[in-house]
């Protein structure tokens, strides 16, 4: 999914969860592990704001 920023919409941040749920069970993994690495994924988004952890692509330049 797309960055989630703090300031989204709990819907959005809902469907974003069952998204990534959806996938990773997909793939194979058990439901309960998937909604663990869900709710971790969103914390993670949530913290980063979009580029800010991206250095690759993004360097800092100050």
């Amino acid at each position: 999914p797309p960055p989630i920023r703090s300031t989204d919409s709990p819907a959005f941040i809902e469907q974003a969860k069952h998204d990534i749920i959806n996938e990773l069970v997909h793939r194979g993994e058990s439901f309960e592990m998937a909604e663990k690495v869900a709710i971790k994924v969103i914390a993670k988004s949530k913290e980063k704001k979009g580029f800010r952890g991206c250095n690759k692509l993004h360097p800092r330049t100050y």
